[in-house]
């Protein structure tokens, strides 16, 4: 059974706000969403705390992709989001260019749901969340990102 906190969280911060958004929105708002994160990196030190927020939240959203991707018949790994981390030796310059690039992969992973007719509410589970939409999680890669890199400075 998911935790009460855990399931309040997955309702009201993720599904609820994704719920009536295509994904043709949901992309427009990672869209968005990429370029602050750009910028603020741009005009940041790059120091460990900003290294550490941007590549954690690249590590996450290229796990979050791997669970979209049970939606396209990919198989479910039961896994963490670590592996996915981009490395602590990646330069500053290095670290902003992959999560430049994971966040396109996952507007590219957009596209291939909506011309593969996947339909957003169909649930993946989430270590924490338990079942999630697709559109649910495109919101959590959003939301958590958005979150985390507010405090790059």
């Amino acid at each position: 059974m998911i935790n009460p906190v855990f399931w309040a969280m997955r309702t009201f911060m993720f599904e609820r706000p994704s719920k009536n958004k295509s994904y043709t929105e949901l992309a427009n708002q990672l869209t968005a969403g990429r370029n602050v994160v750009l910028e603020r990196a741009t005009t940041a030190a790059g120091d460990a705390k900003a290294h550490g927020i941007l590549t954690h939240v690249t590590g996450i959203e290229r796990w979050a992709q791997n669970r979209i991707r049970v939606a396209l018949g990919e198989q479910f790994r039961d896994e963490e989001y670590d592996g996915y981390r981009p490395a602590k030796e990646l330069s500053w310059a290095d670290a902003q260019q992959q999560f430049e690039a994971t966040r396109n992969d996952t507007l590219a992973l957009c596209g291939e749901l909506m011309a593969a007719g996947v339909d957003s509410n169909t649930k993946v589970r989430h270590n924490s969340f338990g079942e999630m939409a697709i559109s649910g999680w495109l919101q959590y890669i959003y939301g958590h990102t958005d979150f985390e890199t507010k405090s790059i400075k």
